[in-house]
């Protein structure tokens, strides 16, 4: 709704520029209707994101365009002027409700009716809607809602229900049922919810996608034909586990991001020495370095171009501790995200980052993170950092306080969905060259570092 109101802003913008600008052959004003017709003239043939299609169906377009000619038909020309018109008016009366209602409107259960509706009919609905004190009510605490959901990606519901308590818009008891059905991030889940989710995802990958009761020793999966997930990944989403490398790289992998976002295995900042002790490794980001620089000239655009990507990339402490780096292109910065940050480990990594990327002048930051207040979750904390900033959503603030067990809830389901929609399958072995390496168990020794993987030489601590 959003994009049909800025659809809808935009046109009225170019409309005042032509009324102001253009002229008759008479070198008069071409009033109203000229200029409307310049405007649809100028963006006829054009792709408005997030509004729709304003060119005709594909079916249509070819039935349209039998004759051979690369120009639309008078017919589809028209078609496509129709859809252009309905996606503007929809806009108009979206921004007509938002003016007179406010934003919380936006998320009332009918605004999709409210939209399309005529004018008049809508004149009626406001009236009857401003009459309603209770419903106006709510509607001046949604607003704001509606911009943190914009800004950050998700309500503040702690003030959202507050703000329903001091308005006393529901019972004590509702508001409980309220807070019970969309609790916090901060709040602990129902005993047991967890293990019983991971246990009907087991039983769903073993019983659809492997046909089988139970796992074998080397069953493996993979998500939309992409790498080879050991089967063990699933127990260690049980609460208290500390995740390894292949567990957060398979995470990241099923998270929605966009296209430009790329991102790596864990990289070690450390080797152990064979008693247990660790030593630092020299270089650590430079075989990243070089992905990265693979990256990139994969991500040509048609004309050669670069196009500016977005790295991520684990880092692993010592064999216990994970972080999350970002080198963001876009924003020509480097930030580290760590939710047990030390000024010590703080220190290093910026020295690292400025060792190996220095070169590209970005500016670098340590930014607050949300911190743990338990030994095992900063891996899973580093995937559910990875999957907000990815898409530019926020992750609050170092006392932010978030339940690790939310996270992985959040990531469980997601495994589930790709079982029932067909995205996870049984992880077919091809023939490996002499490069290829299958991927390394927790009690492995092996670092990979060229290809920035390391397998956690334990249980790890955080």
């Amino acid at each position: 709704m959003l994009e049909y109101i800025g659809a809808w802003e935009w046109y009225n913008t170019q409309l005042e520029l032509a009324k102001k600008t253009l002229r008759t052959k008479k070198n008069k004003s071409v009033g109203e209707r000229g200029a409307a017709l310049h405007v649809m003239n100028q963006i006829q043939d054009r792709w408005i994101s997030g509004v729709g299609i304003v060119t005709p169906h594909e079916d249509e377009y070819n039935s349209l365009s039998r004759s051979g000619s690369s120009s639309i038909t008078a017919e589809g020309k028209y078609l496509q002027r129709k859809r252009i018109n309905t996606q503007l008016y929809r806009g108009k009366m979206c921004t007509k409700l938002v003016k007179e209602l406010g934003l919380g409107i936006l998320f009332d259960r009918n605004i999709w009716v409210y939209v399309k509706s005529k004018i008049d009919q809508l004149d009626t609905l406001v009236k009857d809607i401003i009459a309603d004190t209770r419903y106006t009510k709510l509607l001046q605490i949604l607003s704001p809602q509606v911009e943190q959901l914009v800004k950050n990606g998700s309500p503040d519901l702690h003030i959202f229900y507050e703000d329903l308590k001091n308005a006393e818009l529901l019972s004590e008891n509702e508001l409980r049922e309220l807070e019970e059905c969309f609790a916090l991030e901060g709040d602990p889940l129902p005993h047991g919810q967890l293990e019983s989710e991971i246990d009907r995802l087991i039983k769903d990958v073993n019983i659809k996608v492997l046909d089988q009761t139970r796992f074998g020793r080397d069953d493996t999966i993979a998500i939309n034909d992409g790498i080879e997930i050991p089967c063990d990944i699933f127990d260690r989403l049980r609460p208290g586990k500390w995740l390894n490398s292949w567990t957060i790289n398979a995470l990241m992998q099923i998270s929605d991001k966009p296209a430009f976002v790329r991102y790596s295995l864990s990289i070690p900042l450390d080797e152990e020495n064979g008693n247990g002790d660790f030593r630092p490794i020299k270089h650590p980001l430079r075989g990243w370095a070089k992905k990265m620089a693979e990256f990139r000239e994969k991500a040509r655009d048609p004309s050669g171009d670069l196009v500016p990507l977005v790295f991520f990339c684990p880092i692993n402490h010592q064999g216990s501790h994970f972080s999350l780096l970002e080198i963001n292109e876009r924003d020509k910065v480097i930030h580290h995200y760590d939710s047990r940050a030390k000024l010590n480990t703080s220190l290093r990594i910026e020295d690292i980052v400025q060792e190996q990327f220095g070169d590209l002048k970005f500016s670098y930051a340590e930014v607050p993170t949300p911190r743990q207040r338990d030994g095992w979750s900063c891996g899973i904390r580093t995937v559910w950092n990875f999957r907000r900033l990815s898409n530019n959503l926020s992750i609050g603030a170092g006392d932010t306080a978030l339940n690790p067990e939310r996270m992985i809830l959040e990531v469980v389901e997601g495994l589930t969905a790709c079982v029932e929609g067909g995205a996870m399958t049984k992880y077919i072995r091809r023939r490996r060259s002499g490069r290829e390496r299958r991927p390394v168990t927790p009690g492995s020794m092996t670092i990979m570092r060229e290809r920035g993987a390391q397998a956690p030489t334990g249980q790890g601590i955080v």
